[in-house]
């Protein structure tokens, strides 16, 4: 019987946990390290077992990295150990290890605190002049931030900076094609202007509900931009509810998809790939969003009660009796009803504040696009 097992071959909880899905999927073992968090699949138990054994082997060596001010070179073997086992083939391991010793090339002698927008940047300027094609400069940026993120997820750092990083474009060499970045990307100029648009507020008209106070010109605009800044798919961002979000930790759990199938939204309860199950770890502009997101949902929950209490005194004055009894029970259910469909982070800006709709968004950010760069 192993250390890390009791007596009926378990794994012991301080060692970790590992869970069998008999649900069909290719990787059924999960994973789960001492402590909780993200578990990581595998294809069998002793795979699932030699990787809580390595976690556990590492443990006293990352706790103490986590005291320090560890660099990038420093965190880099213990991320390498944890994403070599995610991949199936023996080239993605090889071109995972090239990126990463390239980025070490760059930024591994500063701390992981002291990667922030200018650091990196000034690596993505080096990198383009020495040579390397748009392309690979786009790869290796990226896989510094994902080293990065997973440090941050894992605590070595507080926060995940908020990255602005411009990749230079690289001149044509011999007869290869010059690289450009898409058409359809914003522009730096564009998405200060895309992130001011989506924020802008005017003041509400005598009519309103409440004349003179400060309101969005677009209800949508938060959503959008927590989108923006955390790359979701606008499935994974309006099926997203607030039990899906971790204040604590900064992060939000994507394990679920809306799909517009036949013209009717529907909501499942599982993300477009496997592979789409992640845990984001929210850099502080996506952070904000989050927080004026909650500022706007928990106006929508008091406009809910206050219209169910204006429904019940309406009832108490044209109902008596048995027939008020009735109209009583009839609206607490509806109110009931809406209140369990408004659990969404990105639900509907009208009421009964549900489940939101693809089309709407895009709409918003349609018309966003228009007003900051009109054709």
């Amino acid at each position: 019987m192993s250390k890390n097992n009791d007596a009926h071959g378990n794994r012991l909880k301080s060692k970790g946990r590992i869970a069998y899905k008999n649900d069909g999927r290719k990787k059924p073992f999960i994973a789960s390290p001492p402590g909780g968090g993200k578990g990581v699949s595998f294809e069998t138990k002793e795979q699932a077992e030699k990787y809580l054994d390595n976690l556990l082997k590492n443990g006293d060596k990352i706790e103490k990295l986590k005291a320090s001010k560890v660099t990038f070179s420093a965190y880099c073997p213990i991320y390498l150990e944890k994403h070599l086992a995610k991949c199936k083939k023996e080239t993605g391991k090889k071109d995972l290890k090239r990126k990463v010793e390239k980025a070490e090339k760059y930024v591994g002698k500063y701390p992981l605190v002291n990667i922030d927008n200018s650091v990196l940047q000034t690596a993505v300027n080096q990198l383009a002049e020495d040579g390397y094609s748009e392309a690979e400069v786009r790869k290796i940026k990226q896989q510094i931030i994902s080293v990065v993120t997973s440090a941050a997820a894992e605590k070595f750092i507080p926060f995940l900076p908020v990255y602005d990083v411009i990749t230079p474009e690289v001149k044509s060499q011999g007869d290869k094609k010059r690289l450009t970045a898409k058409e359809n990307c914003l522009k730096k100029d564009e998405y200060y202007a895309y992130v001011a648009e989506c924020e802008r507020t005017e003041e509400a008209g005598k009519h309103a509900k409440n004349p003179g106070e400060e309101k969005l010109v677009h209800p949508s605009g938060y959503k959008l931009l927590l989108i923006l800044h955390t790359g979701m798919r606008i499935g994974e961002a309006l099926a997203l509810t607030w039990d899906d979000y971790s204040q604590e930790s900064q992060t939000l759990f994507i394990n679920k998809n809306v799909v517009r199938i036949n013209g009717k939204i529907i909501h499942q309860d599982s993300a477009k790939t496997s592979a789409g199950n992640r845990v984001i770890v929210l850099n502080r502009t996506a952070a904000d969003n989050i927080e004026m997101l909650k500022k706007l949902f928990d106006r929508q929950t008091a406009d809910l009660k206050y219209r169910k209490e204006e429904e019940l005194k309406k009832a108490a004055e044209q109902y008596s009796g048995k027939e008020l009894k009735n109209a009583k029970k009839a609206i607490e259910e509806k109110y009931d009803d809406f209140l369990a469909q408004h659990k969404y982070i990105c639900g509907s800006s009208t009421f009964p504040y549900g489940l939101g709709s693809d089309r709407g968004l895009e709409s918003t950010h349609k018309k966003i696009c228009n007003i900051i760069n009109p054709k």
